[in-house]
C-alpha cells in the first residue's frame, strides 16, 4: 500500500505509517530532524496531498512537494483521486499485481469515498470478485480461467467503463507512461494516439514520457511520424539512442534521413561519438551519417 510514495530527507527514505479512519487516510512521519527539507514524490495521477495549514511547503515538478521541517512529527492526508481505482485494475490486467492487492486496493478506494452509487457498484465488484464459481457452478481450478474471470468483471464494471470515458488526454497519457511497457494498453484511433504524443511532449517529463508512449505502444500499427521528429529534434543523443534500437517499429532509415536534415554538425558528431548507438545500427546507417556529415563540413 502506497510504495509508489516516497519520502526523503538528504537523499535518504524516511519511513511513516499510514492510518485510515472514517474514510481520511493520513500518514504519519516521526523522528524527522529540525530545519530539513523533506522531499515528498507521488504520482499525482492517483493522489493529491492535502497539508495542515501551519506546513510551509512548496511544489516542485509535478509529483514533488518539499516539506520545510518545523517539528519532529508530520502528518497529512492522502487523497485518492478517482483514477487509483482505474490505475490498479490497469495493473491487474496487465498482470503486475494479483487478485488479493486488487481487492485490497478496491477496498481502500471504496473505503474512502462517500458516493452511494459508486459504493454500492464497487461492493458488488467486490463480491462477484470472491464467487470463484462458473456459471455452471463449477470450481475454477485454473488461474488462468480466474484472471480472465476478474478480467471480465473488471472491464465491465460501470465505475471503470465511467471513469474510462470521463479520462482526459492527459490522464490517459500519465497512466500509460507509468509503466516502461505493458503488453494491455488502452485501444485508441491515430488521432488520440497524436494526441497522446502531443500531450507527452508537452508533459515535464517529456523525453522519458514520448519513449514509454514508443514503448507501449510498439508494433501496434501506429504512425510514429510525430515521435520520429520528436526524437530527433530534441537532440538528446542518450534518448534519440533508446529510441531507435529499443523501439523495434523505428524506421531508422526515416530517423537518421531526419537527423541529416537539421544540417547540425555538431548533433550529428555527438551521434557518430555515441558508441552505444553506434554499435547497434546497420553498418549502411553509420555509413550514410558519416557521409552526409562530412558533405555539411564542406
Amino acid at each position: 500500500m502506497f510504495k509508489d510514495i516516497r519520502l526523503l530527507v538528504d537523499d535518504k527514505k524516511i519511513n511513516y505509517e499510514v492510518l485510515t479512519t472514517d474514510k481520511k487516510i493520513t500518514i504519519n512521519v516521526n523522528d524527522l530532524e529540525k530545519d530539513k527539507i523533506l522531499k515528498i514524490y507521488y504520482d499525482e495521477n492517483i493522489y493529491d496531498i492535502k497539508f495542515k495549514s501551519s506546513t510551509s511547503f512548496s511544489y516542485g515538478l509535478p509529483g514533488e512537494i518539499f516539506v520545510n521541517i518545523s517539528k519532529k512529527t508530520l502528518s497529512f492526508s492522502i487523497i485518492l483521486k478517482s483514477n487509483f481505482f482505474f490505475f490498479f485494475v490497469y495493473k491487474y490486467i496487465n498482470r503486475l499485481i494479483d487478485k488479493k492487492m486488487l481487492v485490497n486496493e478496491i477496498e481502500l478506494f471504496n473505503d474512502s469515498i462517500s458516493k452511494k452509487k459508486i459504493n454500492n457498484d464497487l461492493d458488488n465488484l467486490l463480491i462477484s470478485i470472491d464467487n470463484n464459481d462458473k456459471d455452471l457452478g463449477e470450481l475454477i481450478v485454473e488461474m488462468e480461467d480466474e484472471f480472465h474471470r476478474i478480467f471480465k468483471l473488471l472491464v465491465n464494471n460501470e465505475t471503470y467503463l465511467s471513469l474510462a470515458l470521463n479520462m482526459s488526454i492527459h490522464e490517459l497519457m500519465l497512466l500509460i507512461t507509468s509503466f516502461i511497457s505493458v503488453p494491455s494498453v488502452p485501444n485508441v484511433d491515430q488521432e488520440t494516439f497524436n494526441e497522446l504524443v502531443m500531450d507527452a511532449v508537452k508533459s515535464d517529463y517529456a523525453l522519458e514520457n514520448v519513449w514509454r508512449l514508443a514503448m507501449n505502444y510498439d508494433g501496434k500499427g501506429y504512425n510514429y511520424d510525430l515521435i520520429d521528429y520528436f526524437f530527433v529534434h530534441s537532440k538528446d543523443v542518450g534518448y534519440l539512442g533508446e529510441y531507435i534500437t529499443g523501439v523495434i517499429q523505428v524506421n531508422q532509415e526515416n530517423v537518421f534521413h531526419k537527423v541529416i536534415e537539421t544540417k547540425d554538425t555538431g548533433y550529428i558528431k555527438k551521434i557518430l561519438d555515441y558508441d552505444m548507438l553506434m554499435n547497434r545500427i546497420e553498418k549502411k546507417y553509420k555509413t550514410y551519417l558519416k557521409t552526409n556529415y562530412k558533405k555539411l563540413l564542406k
